[in-house]
């Protein structure tokens, strides 16, 4: 969710593909934690179609950490920079965990007694892990790019196959019938979320060929498929997928497809003037987005149109769902990116 360098004040040239990226992944984000509904539907199109949406929607967040390592291990960040971007990641967490405890629990949940020992419990709600995660990731930044300075694209390669590509690959074979591996002999291996930044920068490098594009379809389609598979299989189990999550092997492939795809297709880098300039104040939202949706899930959820869409059509019922929380989350983002203080930290 790492806001993007303003590239254009500092005479760069501006990856306006991320920008489009960005958007796709907080859509998929959304659809993720909404599209639960569609299973209280014993249709079989319906879990046909649960099954073909989460295979797609996991790759959200993999896309934001993928976008974090481009744009983090181009250039070295100060001591400065980097307690910069810690300290913002731990005002956002501490805040949303403040509105949460205040909601839930009334002034009685900010008590300093019951109000830490929550926070440091974990977050109130699932989607928030994220900020959880960040204050570290941008620890590790700086480490990161001082080992990454001198990488070629071998290495970057070598790097995701060894750490990443490679244990993801037993842990999928072991899901779909292979012996059981144990987990000791991934623990020396660096974190996904670190793993996978890494990924995003090595995918950010691999030459632009028209071979390599229909590669990346294929290989999209393909995992993509299997990942269907994994979540429709055990459905008709009654039993929880096993890949349910965004740093499995498959939504690694599918986000670096995506990665690779968008910089081929040079989305949105046609944009000049007013309009990329809309795109960017867009794009900027994103982070306001991820952070305001949940809150406001089941709120919009409950809205007696939504209610009666999903009533007549869970499809029709789960996209307008989708797209009003996507826009009311986006429109708090926007309106509150308008003052200044607060635009530092969204």
């Amino acid at each position: 969710m790492t806001q993007p360098i303003d590239r254009e004040s500092a005479g760069r040239t501006e990856y306006r593909y991320i920008h489009a990226l960005r958007l796709l992944a907080c859509w998929l984000v959304i659809v993720n934690h909404t599209h639960g509904e569609l299973l209280h539907y014993d249709a079989p199109d319906a879990l046909f179609l649960y099954a073909l949406s989460f295979s797609v929607c996991k790759i959200g967040v993999t896309l934001f950490v993928m976008i974090s390592g481009i744009l983090l291990l181009e250039r070295d960040y100060d001591v400065k920079k980097t307690a910069w971007y810690i300290t913002r990641a731990l005002v956002l967490l501490i805040g949303m965990s403040a509105l949460l405890a205040l909601w839930q629990e009334g002034p009685a949940g900010l008590l300093p007694r019951r109000f830490l020992p929550a926070l440091l419990a974990g977050p109130r709600m699932a989607p928030y892990w994220y900020l959880y995660a960040l204050p570290v990731f941008y620890l590790v930044v700086p480490f990161l790019q001082k080992m990454t300075r001198s990488f070629r694209l071998r290495d970057y390669v070598l790097f995701t196959v060894f750490l990443l590509l490679l244990p993801g690959a037993v842990e999928v074979l072991r899901v779909w019938g292979g012996p059981p591996v144990s987990s000791a002999f991934t623990l020396a291996l660096l974190p996904a979320f670190v793993t996978i930044a890494v990924a995003g920068k090595a995918v950010s490098l691999l030459p632009l060929r028209r071979g390599g594009a229909a590669g990346a379809l294929a290989l999209l389609l393909l995992v993509w498929g299997v990942y269907f598979a994994s979540f429709y299989r055990p459905a008709l189990r009654e039993r929880v997928a096993e890949l349910d999550t965004w740093a499995q092997l498959p939504a690694v492939i599918m986000a670096g497809c995506c990665v690779y795809l968008f910089r081929f297709f040079r989305a949105a880098e046609g944009l000049r003037g007013r309009s990329a300039a809309v795109l960017r104040e867009i794009a900027g939202t994103s982070l306001g987005i991820y952070v305001f949706h949940p809150v406001l899930n089941h709120r919009v959820h409950e809205q007696g149109f939504i209610l009666s869409l999903y009533a007549r059509s869970p499809v029709a019922g789960a996209l307008a769902h989708t797209l009003c929380l996507f826009l009311l989350s986006g429109l708090i983002a926007f309106l509150l990116r308008r003052v200044p203080l607060i635009r530092k930290f969204l």
